[in-house]
């Protein structure tokens, strides 16, 4: 390396201690030694020789050896990165497989090298020494890797696998030793487990599968289990690596397989087929995959998390090709297929049938996919409408009359409610409530069953009326919209209707006719009840439809199929259902202390709903049953600032759940008085049980809130709650007590009206109020006051007795609600004043005669509910429409005109029909259907009507 003539000539050597002090090199200097290094590398890079080869080993001998103990660190780490080494030659058995990381033409360098030993798990991507350093410290200070790191490893993977599994796919293999590489690699993976980072192989085919083929860990299911894996799709783990399970898992290997590697196999088909038909291998592995697919998915607990990662599923069509999920139709009407498959183009799932697949619901399985992923199922995109063109109504045939009664009844109802409640016990689930009980009579007093011919539907598909494709029917139930709800969530808003074919068709011929009615019944119960009927109850409910004619018997036949007689809750009822009126004679026996109500009286309490006629203070205020449901949080206080929510009824119009102030509801006294106290509670807090200045105080701090917080009407009903709870006749033995704080009272009304602030000592005599706007208030509230006291003096023992003073439904005297009435005519009437004004000047308006007869049928409803509150305001059937059921059980005369009403104009149980087009003939619209004949006989027929309901307030 050093040009001969610059050694020391021999006849020199005398002179060496001389030589040494004037700067001869005796040894090679660290920056000679990187020179050295440096040449050897430059020349190497234009032309590998054996005297460079030579010289390299030479000076990698020399560095190495003895002498090198006197280079210092930085002449180690920079010649550790120059390329002067000579490289280890790998094999040509793995040379041949993939091209060594360095070649034996090209010199290395000491960093990032490897030892040789390590040739077969990284001489892709480590360069290789010849000669390993024998000592550690030369490795550590050179760069030179004990053995490789996994990253090296890693990248020699991708380097090889790819190119391992292209061999197995060749008729002739070149490479015989794939399984001892692998082998190799694996073991040195399994120690390094918690270094390695999976991302980094995820499109890597690791794993080999011997004799076969190598795959990606994704692929691979390491549970054997028989027929999941489908090849080439899919495998499972290699029983002779079962040492590596762990490693493979680490890779991205499942212990069992997933609904994501299904969906995998799926794309990869996809992939392969792309719109060509799949041949039979091809729809049989993909069968294989559909099938295993849904298995894991029916018995998944997390099934939102089962196709994370999954953005399209591909399923065969019936053309058996690969299209996504959601692009399909899983057909589950055959009828609705053959009409529809070809007009609207409809893309249809091959079926679990064709492929082989053992589910038998045609649906449920897809519901349980993902929203994305999920296909369309033809009946829910598919509306069946009656089609009337044909159509020919009996209407006296004696069996739909029959069946139609049988609904009606009150035997029928119990019966279903009780089927519903024993399945309820019998599998300790909660589907049937009690409001569910007159949610469910409601929906049975509108049933409709008609014997037709020429009964057939026509199909609108996603919204859209498909012409010229109609089907043929035995029976059908219609579902027909019925007069607006006044109750948000209520179902009660539609009818149902059966019809059913009487004469010989061609379907009619196929069936048996009894059979064909029984399934319609059936059908139209199923629908009744929401479909909660499970397969047990439903072969009673076909013995119930058989006591058409004897519904009395009904109650005995459940009891010998010993279904529990629960009653239902318009029957049986111990307290008043929420939104019936309160009965008069109980009015004395309210608290009117107003105070917070205890959570033990929740369920029994009194709703203050107006005044009747707020003109008239004289008259009393009307009360309903309420539940109180909640107490709602507030951060004020004051009594007079706390609300509760309250549930006010089904049926009525002040139904649902709403929130009201504490002063509209009241408490009723005890019916039992404790006999351990000489006081008797009147109210609820003895008048005498405080000081007068106390009582004071909180009657001043209420009313100075009442009058500014609250509207007129609300300070009013204070008011009148103060006078009549401190009322001397309703507080024997403490009049004179009592007198003074009803002054006192009267005092604040006035201090207040005139602004003044309000001060305990006043006169103790009553101030002069009659130009108070609170005096009628005051003076209505002490009559009534009185009224009350005698009442309650006179009745006290029978209410407590409970003699003549229940509160159960099957016991309650008629509530007479004239406020009611006057509200409800009012609005008859002006409805009416309506129709009659559009039926006058029909020449500016189009003929729209069906909205005058729906005008004034809206005006003889509002008129004949009137009447119901002057005769009964429990009695009203609020939520009913038919004019003939809301007019049985008043005057003869009334009813004669109700039912004429109806007749004439052929909306007897449609009453739809006055206004939306699907429940008239497919090409008509109400406008078409009714005359002005027609709206002239509405408009007088109303007019008779509200006459005869008016005469009755006398």
């Amino acid at each position: 390396m050093i040009d001969p003539g610059l050694y020391l000539p021999s006849y020199f050597n005398d002179w060496m201690c001389f030589m040494k002090l004037v700067g001869l090199n005796k040894r090679p200097s660290g920056d000679m030694m990187l020179a050295f290094a440096k040449r050897i590398a430059h020349e190497g890079s234009l032309q590998m020789t054996q005297d460079l080869i030579a010289s390299s080993n030479v000076l990698v001998e020399y560095l190495l050896g003895p002498a090198g103990k006197k280079f210092g660190d930085k002449t180690y780490s920079e010649i550790s990165r120059v390329e002067f080494v000579v490289s280890y030659t790998v094999s040509s058995e793995l040379a041949t497989i993939c091209q060594p990381y360095s070649s034996s033409e090209a010199f290395i360098c000491f960093e990032e090298s490897c030892d040789s030993q390590f040739e077969d798990i990284c001489w892709t991507s480590v360069p290789l020494l010849l000669n390993m350093p024998k000592k550690t410290k030369y490795c550590k200070l050179l760069g030179i890797k004990q053995e490789p790191d996994v990253d090296s490893v890693i990248r020699h993977c991708q380097n090889i696998c790819d190119i391992l599994k292209k061999d197995f796919e060749k008729k002739h293999s070149n490479i015989n030793n794939k399984q001892q590489i692998m082998e190799n690699i694996y073991k040195f993976l399994l120690k390094k487990q918690d270094k390695i980072n999976p991302s980094r192989l995820i499109e890597t085919p690791i794993i080999l599968i011997p004799n076969e083929t190598m795959v990606k860990a994704s692929l691979v299911i390491l549970r054997q289990s028989v027929g999941q894996e489908i090849k080439p799709y899919l495998y499972q783990a290699p029983e002779i690596y079962r040492h590596c399970f762990d490693l493979f898992k680490k890779m991205g290997a499942t212990a069992e397989a997933s609904c994501w590697q299904y969906a995998n196999v799926l794309s990869t088909i996809k992939k392969h087929f792309m719109e060509n038909e799949l041949h039979d291998g091809a729809l049989e592995k993909a069968s294989i995959a559909i099938k295993h697919m849904f298995a894991i998915l029916s018995i998944a607990q997390d099934k939102s998390t089962q196709f994370d990662g999954v953005n399209v599923l591909y399923l065969p069509n019936c053309k058996r090709v690969l299209t996504k999920s959601n692009e399909l139709t899983v057909c589950d009407n055959d009828g609705f297929r053959k009409k529809l498959e070809i007009p609207c183009q409809l893309n249809f799932f091959i079926g679990f049938q064709q492929l082989e697949i053992d589910l038998k619901d045609p649906v449920e399985p897809f519901m349980n996919l993902p929203k994305n992923l999920q296909p369309r199922v033809l009946s829910q995109d598919v509306t069946e409408i009656v089609s009337t063109d044909d159509m020919q109504e009996d209407d006296n045939n004696e069996d739909a009359l029959s069946y139609e009664r049988l609904f009606y009844s009150q035997a029928f109802h119990e019966g279903l409610c009780r089927l519903l409640r024993h399945q309820n016990g019998k599998n300790n689930t909660i589907i049937w409530k009690e409001e569910d009980d007159t949610h469910l009579k409601s929906t049975l007093s509108k049933v409709r069953i008609k014997a037709v011919t020429g009964l057939k539907t026509l199909l609108v598909f996603k919204g859209e009326l498909i012409p010229g494709v109609s089907i043929e029917k035995p029976y059908y139930v219609d579902e027909v919209r019925d007069d607006d709800t006044s109750l948000v969530g209520d179902n009660t808003g539609l009818a149902f209707h059966l019809y059913y074919q009487r004469g010989e068709t061609h379907r009619v011929h196929l069936f048996n006719r009894a059979s064909i009615q029984s399934a319609g019944l059936w059908q139209l119960v199923e629908r009744c009840t929401r479909g909660l009927l499970e397969k047990e109850e439903s072969y009673l409910v076909h013995s119930l439809l058989n006591l058409r004619n004897n519904p009395e018997y009904i109650s005995e036949c459940l009891d010998e199929h010993q279904i529990r007689a629960y009653g239902t809750v318009d029957e049986l009822s111990v307290f008043p259902q929420p939104g019936s009126y309160v009965e008069e004679k109980f009015f004395p026996f309210l608290v009117q202390q107003i105070q917070p109500i205890p959570e033990h009286s929740y369920r029994f309490v009194a709703l203050e709903i107006g005044n009747d006629d707020e003109d008239d203070e004289t008259r009393q205020p009307t009360f309903i049953y309420a539940h109180v449901h909640r107490k709602v949080s507030t951060t004020n206080t004051s009594v007079l600032s706390i609300n509760y929510e309250v549930d006010s009824g089904i049926g009525v119009q002040y139904a649902g759940r709403s929130v009201v102030p504490i002063f509209r509801l009241y408490l009723f006294l005890p019916q039992k008085q404790d006999t351990t106290t000489d006081i008797e509670v009147f109210d609820t807090e003895p008048v005498t049980s405080m000081p007068f200045n106390e009582t004071c105080e909180r009657i001043m701090s209420m009313l100075q809130e009442a009058f500014e917080h609250l509207s007129l009407q609300d300070r009013k009903r204070i008011i009148r709650r103060l006078i009549m709870k401190w009322h001397p006749d309703k507080n024997l033995g403490n009049e004179e007590y009592t007198t003074r704080v009803l002054n006192f009272i009267r005092h604040c009304i006035v201090r207040l009206e005139r602004g003044e602030n309000l001060i305990m000592n006043v006169e103790p005599s009553a101030p002069d109020m009659r130009a108070s706007t609170y005096w009628n208030t005051c003076a209505a509230a002490y009559n009534t006051g009185q009224v009350f006291a005698a009442c309650y003096n006179n009745n006290v023992d029978d209410y407590r007795s409970h003699r003549s003073f229940s509160h159960r439904q099957t016991h309650r005297d008629p509530v007479c609600s004239p406020g009611e009435f006057k509200r409800w005519i009012k609005q008859a009437k002006l409805d009416f004043l309506t129709g009659q004004a559009h039926l006058n000047c029909t020449e500016k308006h189009p003929e729209t005669y069906n909205w005058i007869c729906y005008i004034c049928h809206q005006a003889c409803e509002k008129a004949l509910k009137a009447a119901w509150f002057l005769k009964d305001a429990n009695r009203c059937p609020i939520r009913e429409h038919s004019l003939v059921d809301i007019a049985n059980g008043l005057d003869q005369n009334i009813a004669d005109e109700a039912h004429s009403f109806e007749q004439q104009l052929r909306i007897r149980g449609c009453y739809a029909k006055l206004r939306y087009p699907d429940s008239v003939n497919s090409c008509q619209v109400p406008s078409d259907v009714f005359s002005k004949d027609e709206a002239e006989f509405a408009v007088t027929t109303a007019k008779s009507i509200m006459e005869m309901v008016d005469a009755l307030s006398g």
